[in-house]
Protein backbone atom coordinates (compact mmCIF):
# COMPACT_ATOMS: atom_id res chain seq x y z
CA UNK A 1 0.00 0.00 0.00
CA UNK A 2 1.16 3.38 -0.94
CA UNK A 3 1.32 5.33 2.41
CA UNK A 4 1.07 9.17 1.27
CA UNK A 5 5.20 10.32 2.63
CA UNK A 6 5.80 7.92 -0.12
CA UNK A 7 4.59 9.69 -2.85
CA UNK A 8 7.67 12.25 -3.72
CA UNK A 9 10.03 9.37 -3.29
CA UNK A 10 8.23 7.19 -5.69
CA UNK A 11 7.91 10.10 -8.11
CA UNK A 12 11.23 10.64 -7.72
CA UNK A 13 12.66 7.51 -8.37
CA UNK A 14 10.39 7.38 -10.94
CA UNK A 15 11.58 10.34 -12.92
CA UNK A 16 15.05 9.11 -13.20
CA UNK A 17 14.04 6.39 -15.86
CA UNK A 18 12.13 8.59 -17.34
CA UNK A 19 13.86 9.60 -20.64
CA UNK A 20 13.35 12.68 -22.44
CA UNK A 21 12.26 10.47 -25.75
CA UNK A 22 9.80 9.22 -23.56
CA UNK A 23 8.17 12.25 -22.24
CA UNK A 24 8.92 13.67 -26.06
CA UNK A 25 6.60 10.90 -26.91
CA UNK A 26 4.04 11.29 -24.53
CA UNK A 27 3.69 15.17 -24.83
CA UNK A 28 3.49 14.19 -29.16
CA UNK A 29 0.75 12.07 -28.25
CA UNK A 30 -1.03 14.22 -26.21
CA UNK A 31 -0.31 17.33 -28.25
CA UNK A 32 1.48 19.16 -24.99
CA UNK A 33 4.64 20.54 -24.61
CA UNK A 34 7.02 17.92 -22.98
CA UNK A 35 8.39 20.26 -20.38
CA UNK A 36 4.92 21.12 -18.83
CA UNK A 37 4.27 17.17 -18.12
CA UNK A 38 8.20 17.68 -16.51
CA UNK A 39 6.53 20.91 -14.46
CA UNK A 40 3.45 18.43 -13.28
CA UNK A 41 5.66 16.08 -12.22
CA UNK A 42 4.82 13.14 -14.59
CA UNK A 43 6.64 10.13 -14.47
CA UNK A 44 6.94 6.92 -16.34
CA UNK A 45 6.36 3.74 -14.41
CA UNK A 46 6.79 0.35 -15.48
CA UNK A 47 3.57 -2.60 -15.42
CA UNK A 48 6.14 -4.66 -12.89
CA UNK A 49 6.61 -1.21 -10.29
CA UNK A 50 2.90 -1.17 -10.20
CA UNK A 51 2.21 -4.69 -9.59
CA UNK A 52 4.29 -4.87 -6.72
CA UNK A 53 2.16 -1.45 -5.21
CA UNK A 54 -0.95 -3.55 -5.60
CA UNK A 55 -1.85 -2.24 -8.62
CA UNK A 56 -3.53 -4.27 -11.04
CA UNK A 57 -2.02 -2.77 -14.20
CA UNK A 58 -2.76 -3.67 -18.12
CA UNK A 59 0.62 -1.93 -18.92
CA UNK A 60 3.06 0.42 -18.28
CA UNK A 61 1.44 3.59 -16.87
CA UNK A 62 2.28 7.48 -16.77
CA UNK A 63 2.40 8.67 -12.83
CA UNK A 64 1.42 12.38 -11.69
CA UNK A 65 1.53 13.30 -8.11
CA UNK A 66 -1.53 14.54 -6.63
CA UNK A 67 -1.52 17.25 -4.26
CA UNK A 68 -3.98 19.06 -1.65
CA UNK A 69 -4.58 22.50 -0.82
CA UNK A 70 -1.32 22.79 1.01
CA UNK A 71 0.36 21.88 -1.81
CA UNK A 72 1.59 18.31 0.10
CA UNK A 73 1.42 15.05 -1.95
CA UNK A 74 -0.99 13.58 -0.99
CA UNK A 75 -1.59 10.74 -3.83
CA UNK A 76 -0.46 9.34 -7.67
CA UNK A 77 -2.79 9.32 -10.80
CA UNK A 78 -2.34 6.80 -13.36
CA UNK A 79 -2.83 7.18 -16.82
CA UNK A 80 -2.29 4.02 -18.78
CA UNK A 81 -1.29 3.73 -22.31
CA UNK A 82 -4.89 3.08 -23.45
CA UNK A 83 -5.76 6.24 -21.53
CA UNK A 84 -7.02 4.48 -19.04
CA UNK A 85 -7.13 6.41 -15.55
CA UNK A 86 -6.50 4.46 -11.65
CA UNK A 87 -4.52 6.20 -8.73
CA UNK A 88 -1.99 3.88 -6.89
CA UNK A 89 -3.64 2.13 -3.70
CA UNK A 90 -3.69 4.10 -0.84
CA UNK A 91 -3.94 7.35 -2.71
CA UNK A 92 -5.97 10.38 -1.31
CA UNK A 93 -7.30 12.73 -4.79
CA UNK A 94 -5.70 15.79 -5.23
CA UNK A 95 -4.88 18.59 -7.88
CA UNK A 96 -2.57 18.73 -10.18
CA UNK A 97 -0.09 21.77 -9.69
CA UNK A 98 3.26 22.57 -11.57
CA UNK A 99 5.37 23.25 -9.01
CA UNK A 100 8.21 25.06 -10.92
CA UNK A 101 5.49 27.58 -12.66
CA UNK A 102 5.32 30.58 -10.45
CA UNK A 103 1.38 30.96 -10.03
CA UNK A 104 1.57 33.07 -7.56
CA UNK A 105 -0.48 36.48 -8.20
CA UNK A 106 -1.80 34.89 -11.78
CA UNK A 107 -4.83 36.70 -12.57
CA UNK A 108 -6.51 34.50 -13.51
CA UNK A 109 -5.86 31.07 -12.67
CA UNK A 110 -7.86 28.12 -14.54
CA UNK A 111 -9.28 25.06 -13.34
CA UNK A 112 -9.44 22.38 -15.37
CA UNK A 113 -10.13 18.26 -15.15
CA UNK A 114 -6.89 16.42 -14.88
CA UNK A 115 -3.44 16.39 -15.37
CA UNK A 116 -3.16 16.46 -19.14
CA UNK A 117 -5.48 19.69 -19.65
CA UNK A 118 -3.50 21.53 -17.01
CA UNK A 119 -0.35 20.58 -19.17
CA UNK A 120 -2.80 21.60 -22.77
CA UNK A 121 -3.86 24.77 -20.33
CA UNK A 122 0.22 25.42 -19.52
CA UNK A 123 0.75 24.76 -23.37
CA UNK A 124 -0.86 27.83 -24.88
CA UNK A 125 0.38 30.47 -21.77
CA UNK A 126 -2.93 29.82 -19.22
CA UNK A 127 -1.81 29.46 -15.48
CA UNK A 128 -3.50 26.21 -15.23
CA UNK A 129 -4.04 23.61 -12.62
CA UNK A 130 -6.27 20.40 -12.87
CA UNK A 131 -8.30 18.69 -10.55
CA UNK A 132 -8.91 15.07 -10.32
CA UNK A 133 -12.60 14.92 -11.31
CA UNK A 134 -15.03 17.33 -12.87
CA UNK A 135 -16.49 16.83 -8.81
CA UNK A 136 -14.77 17.17 -5.77
CA UNK A 137 -12.07 18.08 -3.93
CA UNK A 138 -13.56 21.86 -4.04
CA UNK A 139 -11.67 22.53 -0.69
CA UNK A 140 -8.21 22.21 -1.98
CA UNK A 141 -9.05 24.57 -5.01
CA UNK A 142 -10.47 27.37 -2.70
CA UNK A 143 -7.40 26.76 -0.25
CA UNK A 144 -4.67 26.19 -3.16
CA UNK A 145 -6.15 29.68 -4.98
CA UNK A 146 -5.95 31.70 -1.31
CA UNK A 147 -2.29 29.87 -0.88
CA UNK A 148 -1.46 31.10 -4.35
CA UNK A 149 -2.86 34.51 -4.17
CA UNK A 150 -4.75 34.40 -6.98
CA UNK A 151 -7.43 36.56 -7.02
CA UNK A 152 -9.60 35.60 -9.97
CA UNK A 153 -10.59 32.12 -11.31
CA UNK A 154 -11.93 30.83 -14.72
CA UNK A 155 -13.88 27.53 -14.10
CA UNK A 156 -13.19 25.29 -17.40
CA UNK A 157 -16.43 23.05 -17.84
CA UNK A 158 -16.54 20.11 -20.27
CA UNK A 159 -20.12 20.42 -21.79
CA UNK A 160 -22.21 17.41 -20.78
CA UNK A 161 -24.22 17.77 -17.81
CA UNK A 162 -21.33 16.32 -15.00
CA UNK A 163 -19.18 19.05 -16.09
CA UNK A 164 -21.89 21.77 -15.77
CA UNK A 165 -22.69 20.38 -12.82
CA UNK A 166 -19.40 20.20 -11.29
CA UNK A 167 -18.57 23.59 -12.45
CA UNK A 168 -21.46 25.03 -11.01
CA UNK A 169 -20.81 23.45 -7.93
CA UNK A 170 -17.20 24.55 -7.46
CA UNK A 171 -17.94 27.89 -8.62
CA UNK A 172 -20.23 28.01 -5.28
CA UNK A 173 -17.48 27.01 -3.31
CA UNK A 174 -14.85 30.26 -4.55
CA UNK A 175 -14.27 32.58 -2.23
CA UNK A 176 -12.84 34.83 -5.34
CA UNK A 177 -14.58 36.13 -8.02
CA UNK A 178 -15.01 33.58 -11.03
CA UNK A 179 -16.71 33.06 -14.59
CA UNK A 180 -17.41 29.38 -16.03
CA UNK A 181 -16.16 28.68 -18.95
CA UNK A 182 -17.49 25.93 -21.34
CA UNK A 183 -15.01 24.59 -24.05
CA UNK A 184 -16.33 24.44 -27.33
CA UNK A 185 -14.93 20.53 -27.59
CA UNK A 186 -15.25 18.17 -25.33
CA UNK A 187 -12.55 19.30 -22.61
CA UNK A 188 -10.10 21.74 -22.58
CA UNK A 189 -6.93 19.83 -24.57
CA UNK A 190 -9.44 18.34 -27.08
CA UNK A 191 -9.79 21.92 -27.71
CA UNK A 192 -6.52 23.39 -27.96
CA UNK A 193 -6.06 20.46 -30.60
CA UNK A 194 -8.22 21.08 -32.54
CA UNK A 195 -6.55 24.86 -33.16
CA UNK A 196 -7.66 26.83 -30.27
CA UNK A 197 -4.42 29.00 -28.76
CA UNK A 198 -4.48 31.95 -25.86
CA UNK A 199 -6.08 34.84 -27.68
CA UNK A 200 -9.37 32.47 -28.79
CA UNK A 201 -9.52 31.76 -24.61
CA UNK A 202 -9.25 35.22 -23.91
CA UNK A 203 -11.76 36.21 -26.57
CA UNK A 204 -14.22 33.31 -25.85
CA UNK A 205 -13.94 34.52 -21.45
CA UNK A 206 -13.90 38.51 -22.28
CA UNK A 207 -17.34 39.41 -22.06
CA UNK A 208 -18.83 36.63 -19.18
CA UNK A 209 -19.96 37.94 -16.68
CA UNK A 210 -17.58 37.49 -13.28
CA UNK A 211 -19.54 35.47 -9.79
CA UNK A 212 -18.83 37.31 -6.96
CA UNK A 213 -18.87 35.04 -3.88
CA UNK A 214 -21.42 35.24 -1.37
Amino acid sequence: MLFRSDVDGLISEWRRKTTDEMFEAFASSLGVKFRFLKALGAARVEQQTLANLHVNAPSDAWAFPMLNGAGKSVGIRLRFIDGEKRAVTGSRAGLFVAKSIIYTNAEPIYIAEGPTDAAAGLTIGLFTIGRPSCLGNESDVVETVKRLKCRRVIIVADADEPGQRGAEKLQQAMRVPSIVWTTPKKDLRASINAGMEREDVLGATRDLVWSNPK
